[in-house]
């Protein structure tokens, strides 16, 4: 019997569904239904890890509950943790082991235990500082359980250490659980409100299973470095996702049923996928470009005259920081699935959005000089806000243990 996450097609069916259509990319059907298969797979785990992640409200709720009441039991309470408020207790994500001190108009970031979030939310911060006139360092303070050498253990181990320490001292263990669900709610950014309690821990924290599929389906048919993607492909783009979702999904003695949607994912996250991998190649190329400006002037035989020295600081002041900023805040929107950039009040797990310019048209056949010059141009005229506040975070103290 097979499970609601195994793969209920086969790979001849996905071989037959993408016929008419790899060869428009450069491959044979089996040459492409080869590499699609992998996507499927981190697509099913993606389905699967995003279902048994749990509701955030259920995971504070438990936490309370075992600190409630009787000190002498609480041992006995703690068996009734979900996993994700089991690795909490030990430093682990969903909880924050990084908290970013920001600006008065920047707030506080307390970032999930998670390693890229952790690099993006760092980098943001810095961007956020530099364009506010702050200095560039900032204080990024470590917030531990106190447990995290044992964050490779098992949930059985975990438990018993729990149990361990509630047996040992049952004060101590109170102390850090109540530390643990403030952090918790830090992270999750709702404090002492309900807002988004009902959302799932993953829910904000990982980016959708369509999103990934869509963004590793294109990563094989039109890799970021192929630049804009011709309208006439879409299409045969959009149908080979569709494909890899009833290969995935499609029972063949059940299949799909008709619905008013033309495909089985949401095309509007689709042209959004699209879009910031085509703004992302420009604005790489745009920094590769003013990289290589700067290494002619340092390689040059004026290096050391004052008027060099001035270009070179002028190039990354005025055109290489700024545009390195723009690509990373955008490389992160596609990472995060950030595509409600206008809406302040998104909750983002690594700080409020980094205002940038859209990227203009530009004609093909520019020359790379002149599509810089364009950037540059755009973000000089740029009158947006440029570090809107991060909603719905506080600073709050956590109690000393």
């Amino acid at each position: 019997m097979t499970s609601s996450y195994d793969i209920k097609g086969t790979l001849d069916d996905l071989t037959a569904g993408i016929t008419g259509e790899a060869d428009r990319f450069g491959f044979t059907p089996r040459e492409l239904a080869d590499q699609l298969q992998f996507v499927a797979i981190d697509y099913v785990v993606a389905q699967r890890d995003h279902q048994s992640s749990t509701i955030r409200g259920v995971v504070l709720k438990n936490l309370e509950y075992v600190i409630d009441g009787d000190e002498n039991a609480i041992g006995r309470r703690i068996t009734i943790l979900d996993d994700d408020a089991v690795e909490a207790c030990f430093g682990q994500y969903p909880s924050s082991l990084l908290k970013l001190h920001g600006t008065e108009e920047y707030g506080d970031v307390f970032v999930p235990a998670h390693q890229e979030l952790e690099v993006s939310a760092i980098k943001k911060m810095a961007t956020a500082r530099f364009r506010s006139g702050q200095p560039g360092l900032f204080k990024a303070e470590f917030q531990p359980t106190g447990l995290e050498r044992f964050g490779r253990c098992d949930r059985a181990e975990k438990i018993s250490i729990l149990q361990s320490l509630a047996a040992e001292d049952a004060p101590l263990l109170k102390k850090l659980l109540q530390r643990v669900v403030q952090n918790l709610k830090n992270t999750f950014q709702i404090n002492d409100g309900q807002g988004g309690r009902n959302q799932r821990v993953n829910a904000g924290f990982v980016s959708p299973a369509d999103w990934q599929l869509i963004n590793g389906v294109l990563d094989i048919i039109w890799p970021i470095d192929n630049g804009q993607m011709h309208s006439h492909m879409m299409k045969h783009a959009r149908q080979i996702v569709d494909q890899v979702i009833i290969y995935v999904k499609c029972d063949p003695d059940n299949p799909p049923l008709d619905s008013d949607r033309e495909y089985l994912f949401d095309s509007g996250w689709f042209s959004s996928i699209l879009t910031y991998r085509h703004q992302i190649n420009t604005l790489r190329k745009a920094v590769l470009f003013i990289e290589e400006r700067i290494l002619k002037l340092e390689a040059s035989t004026d290096r050391s005259t004052k008027i060099v020295g001035q270009r070179l600081e002028r190039l990354r002041l005025k055109a290489l920081y700024p545009l390195h900023d723009w690509f990373t805040e955008l490389k992160r929107r596609l990472n995060e699935a950030d595509y409600r950039t206008g809406n302040e009040n998104v909750r983002r797990p690594t700080g409020g959005v980094i205002g940038f310019p859209d990227v203009p048209r530009l004609k093909k056949g520019l020359p790379q000089s002149a599509i810089t010059l364009k950037l540059l141009h755009a973000l000089a005229n740029y009158s947006g806000k440029k570090v809107p506040p991060n909603k719905g975070v506080k600073k709050v103290v956590l109690p000393e243990t």
